[in-house]
């Protein structure tokens, strides 16, 4: 029993440390949000903003390297607690919430919907269309601008659901407890989060590729660039590690009314009352304007991140960030159910 036990604990360390060099490796990797490229993508857009934020007339070169790099990494972030909670949370809930298998059932799960839709669909009348294949160039697409618009909408609303549903609004939180940011903090999610948005955004895109496969008798493939689609590959690169930052970046003029900017999500992150429960969106803003929740002011001088009243003073750790909302969230089914 006790050779038992010796391997079992052996074989879940081999496991958390393949796991940890499996995060390290992140910047390598493209489906990654700190992936090099869009990491420096993200720096060059920091330049740019640093140059605009220079006093009229120095330049760039007066301003010095040093001076960008406090730019970069202000003191004012870097001190705060919050800054470094979210380093410590990164390789904490990258190593664990795999090791607990969560990313196991969300990609089970997922597979299992857009297999069992596409079957379900393709057995029934239909079976495909006969397509001439000079045309399946433009149908792939217009199959990859379907396609990103419908994951945006439902992304849309599962993101507004998060916050409208007291439970998991709990769960979400997490996300919102930062007091400042940086790109990191773009992993700070709690895994009750994670699986409820897969498991949502996983069915509806499995079933949308179930009619497509049934309609046409395939799925068309959609462009990609380093591994993901175009869409993934402009939303990354265009300042993507911004938006969880102090940068503000914001497109000019009317453009931020066609994709996301750095500073749409700011916005979303702020706790003062006139940001609170706007742009929902990921890449394009037209649906926090359709359904009345766009809000991108010219700058950020009432931008405040975090929860406000206090709230984010008790995600003081790892362990608070993980076990916190399940003690709120069994609480508020407690009183549902045992009133």
């Amino acid at each position: 029993m006790i050779a038992d036990l010796f391997s079992i604990f052996s074989a879940l360390g081999d496991l958390f440390l393949h796991r940890f060099f499996v995060v390290l490796a992140y910047p390598l990797r493209s489906e990654q949000r700190i992936f090099v490229i869009w990491l420096f993508t993200s720096l060059l857009f920091a330049l740019f903003v640093f140059f605009q934020s220079l006093p009229s007339g120095q330049t760039g070169h007066s301003g010095g390297l040093r001076a960008f790099l406090r730019f970069l990494f202000p003191a004012a972030v870097w001190r705060q607690r919050s800054a470094w909670l979210d380093v410590r949370y990164f390789f904490f809930h990258q190593v664990f919430r795999v090791c607990l298998a969560e990313g196991i059932l969300m990609a089970a799960v997922s597979a299992t919907v857009l297999h069992k839709s596409s079957e379900v669909l393709t057995g029934m009348s239909g079976g495909g269309l006969r397509i001439a294949s000079e045309l399946i160039w433009g149908l792939e697409w217009a199959y990859a601008l379907l396609a990103v618009l419908l994951s945006d909408f439902v992304a849309y609303a599962l993101h507004y659901y998060q916050h409208k549903n007291p439970l998991l609004w709990e769960f979400h939180k997490v996300h919102h407890s930062p007091s400042v940011m940086h790109p990191l903090t773009n992993y700070r999610e709690h895994p009750i989060d994670n699986l409820f948005y897969a498991l949502g955004h996983g069915a509806a895109i499995g079933l949308s590729g179930g009619v497509i496969s049934w309609a046409l008798g395939y799925v068309p493939a959609t462009p990609t660039i380093f591994g993901v689609t175009l869409f993934s590959f402009l939303f990354n690169a265009l300042g993507y590690n911004l938006r969880h930052s102090h940068i503000w970046l914001r497109w000019p003029g009317k453009w931020g009314y066609v994709f996301g900017c750095p500073a749409h999500h700011h916005i979303h992150h702020s706790c003062s009352p006139e940001h609170v429960d706007k742009n929902f969106a990921f890449l394009f803003p037209v649906w926090d304007v359709v359904f009345g929740t766009f809000c991108l002011p010219d700058d950020n001088s009432k931008v405040k991140f975090g929860l406000g009243d206090g709230q984010e003073d008790v995600y003081t750790s790892c362990l608070a960030l993980y076990f916190l909302p399940l003690k709120k969230g069994l609480s508020q089914l407690r009183a549902v159910f045992l009133p």
